[in-house]
């Protein structure tokens, strides 16, 4: 699969087993891929969420992951 908006390497190879999707939107390819992960937590498979940071052009999609996905929020602070 190739990513063009999405990443900055190319090609990447997703996981789909543990990728988090977006929920799609209609006439969009590709709307339901972002570059972030599951991890399996202590009490269940999918309880935490792992990416990078935001690309300016990608900060739609990851604001669309955090209210469709996240419960709680754990930021680093940059450096």
């Amino acid at each position: 699969m190739l990513l063009h908006h999405h990443h900055l390497l190319l090609p990447i190879v997703v996981d789909n087993s543990s990728r988090v999707k977006l929920p799609r939107i209609p006439g969009e390819n590709g709307s339901d891929y972002i570059n972030a992960s599951y991890l399996q937590g202590y009490f269940q498979n999918e309880e935490f969420i792992v990416t990078q940071h935001p690309a300016s052009n990608t900060e739609y999609d990851f604001w669309r992951m955090v209210w469709d996905q996240v419960r709680a929020i754990s930021l680093p602070s940059p450096p």
